[in-house]
């Protein structure tokens, strides 16, 4: 018998199957420990096993260990008696795809520039002094201080980087605030302290406490529903939305040769508004209730309709009142107002008094164009 040749179809299967069978499959993420003794993140002895961790990798730090350049993993642990340096000039930076949990020690090392690049959730309940901590990658993450740890960093969003930052805790950090890009959310019961550094961008206060400290500032910045305490200063575009309550200080911040406040919504004023030297003006859109001093450059209500306005039978406007001009706005006090400048009510303004509501101007103050009812 004849032997038959194999089709051309069947040596072709039969090769690329031998060929396929070759190819080693695709690496799994694994999960990789430091020794106690540490070393350079570089370096294969410093992990269990000798291999240095990949990009995809979930690393536990148990050790000492030392990062120079650039290294990468999937989710990173640091243990209570683990830390992570920086070790090198210029930037040193760490690239986290997942989730950061820190019961150890993170820090710059020898040189201030270390940067941690975080993609999923941040938790810390222990020390944490690197440089700088940049938010990666699009969606939603949460950052939790259990116990009351500090976070002193500079927070930031990464060029691209976009999606909530939620503070599930309260939240402190000695370092700038600058979630430009996407937005930090307190959650409830979750007040944030800044201390020695600039807020800005976009923060969703929820009715929680911003708590200023030291040298902190407020610049380039959208706050929504937050309860300010302390001495807290303002550069410019500086926006409040919803509801601002002050139960401190709030002025211009004089490095810059004045400031000022725009307040989308209702101002409530425990406390004092004041300026130092330089301009200050502020401007509200909704009502105002207040219960201290005012002593801004001045207050202008920058909408047409109607706005109420509340005083404590202590409290004084010390600063000149302007509604909109040339629009119908009607001021309506609720209770004895007292002003301590001018009240420029506009052409078409009109201040209404409800039964039992004096006016009263002490100083300086007067009223000149507008309506009184």
């Amino acid at each position: 018998m004849l032997a038959t040749r194999p089709s051309a179809v069947l040596v072709a299967t039969c090769a690329l199957t031998a060929v396929l069978g070759l190819v080693p499959a695709a690496a799994h993420a694994a999960a990789i420990a430091s020794t106690a003794a540490g070393g350079p993140w570089a370096a294969p002895g410093t992990w269990e096993g000798g291999v240095v961790p990949g990009a995809d990798d979930q690393v536990t730090i148990a050790g000492p260990v030392t990062v120079a350049g650039t290294a990468a993993c999937g989710e990173l642990l640091v243990t209570a008696a683990g830390s992570l340096r920086g070790a090198t000039q210029p930037l040193s930076r760490l690239e986290v795809t997942g989730a950061v949990t820190n019961h150890g020690t993170i820090s710059d090392g020898p040189y201030p520039f270390f940067e941690l690049a975080i993609g999923g959730d941040l938790t810390s309940t222990g020390a944490w002094t690197c440089k700088q901590v940049v938010f990666t990658g699009i969606g939603d993450r949460a950052l939790s201080l259990p116990g009351g740890a500090t976070l002193t960093t500079t927070l930031a969003m990464a060029p691209g980087a976009a999606g909530d930052v939620t503070a599930t805790t309260p939240l402190a950090v000695t370092g700038d605030v600058d979630l430009t890009g996407g937005r930090l959310v307190l959650a409830p019961g979750s007040h944030l302290t800044v201390t020695d550094g600039a807020v800005r961008g976009p923060i969703a206060a929820g009715g929680n406490e911003l708590r200023i400290a030291g040298w902190s500032y407020l610049e380039n910045c959208t706050i929504d529903d937050a309860v300010l305490v302390g001495e807290v200063e303002a550069t410019f575009l500086v926006t409040f939305t919803t509801r601002l309550v002050v139960t401190g200080t709030l002025q211009n911040a004089t490095f810059t040769g004045g400031g000022a406040a725009t307040i989308a919504g209702d101002l409530v004023n425990l406390g004092t508004i004041t300026r130092d030297q330089y301009s200050f003006p502020v401007r509200v859109s909704g009502d105002l209730d207040n219960q201290g001093v005012i002593a801004a450059s001045h207050v202008s209500f920058i909408d047409a309709g109607e706005h109420r306005l509340r005083m404590s039978p202590d409290a004084v406007i010390d600063c000149p009142v302007f509604l909109p001009e040339f629009q119908a706005t009607r001021l309506v006090a609720e209770t004895p107002v007292t002003f301590g400048d001018d009240l420029g009510l506009g052409e078409d303004g009109v201040l209404e008094l409800e039964p039992g509501c004096a006016v009263r101007f002490t100083g300086f103050g007067g009223l000149n164009v507008g309506t009184v009812l």
